[in-house]
């Protein structure tokens, strides 16, 4: 059973602030000395099968435009990698670009330019930390275990030992994916 699930994303430095901060399962939190979400996951929701999906809304570093007004944010999916389209959430831009003709264009542009502006904003990479009891991810099975009572410290003559054999794959930190 999978037990003691823990994503954490590293955040980058260039992010203010993370709000509203939603996990489908589990709780999340964000740790602006870390500059990291750790997302922990119940044995209970782990187990349970479906997808999970952690929601938030990034901030970015305020602009000498934009210091009363904080709305250069947006919401990010991490389930699926994708932004939110609320008009008033991204950063706006100082320069103004050559006006395209067409609207088709226009929304080409203006979403080109929403994404360029948010990329650094973004996380590049996630770990999950995991345990799971009664398997082993290399595979390796035991078939056969001599104890030897004569050699063995801390085990009497009088006691027998369990016959058999407990897995357990713990990861920390150790499966990590890049964006």
């Amino acid at each position: 059973m999978l037990q003691d699930v823990v994503v954490t994303i590293p955040i980058p430095e260039t992010v203010r602030n993370i709000t509203d901060l939603r996990a489908s399962r589990g709780e999340a939190q964000f740790t602006p000395s870390d500059n990291a979400v750790e997302w922990r996951i119940p044995a209970k929701d782990a187990a349970s099968t479906g997808s999970a999906t952690l929601r938030c809304t990034v901030v970015g570093p305020m602009e000498d435009d934009d210091e009363e007004d904080a709305a250069n944010s947006f919401r990010f999916d991490a389930a699926n990698g994708e932004y939110d389209e609320r008009e008033d959430a991204y950063q706006t831009s100082t320069s103004d670009p050559v006006k395209p003709t067409s609207t088709k264009e226009q929304q080409d542009q203006r979403d080109f330019r929403k994404i360029q502006q948010n990329a650094p904003l973004m996380p590049s990479s996630a770990s999950v930390s995991f345990s799971v009891k009664g398997w082993l991810a290399s595979g390796i099975k035991v078939d056969g275990l001599v104890v030897d009572t004569r050699k063995s410290r801390g085990l009497g003559e009088g006691v027998k030992p369990y016959k058999g054999v407990k897995y357990l794959t713990v990861s920390k930190r150790g499966v990590e994916t890049r964006c």
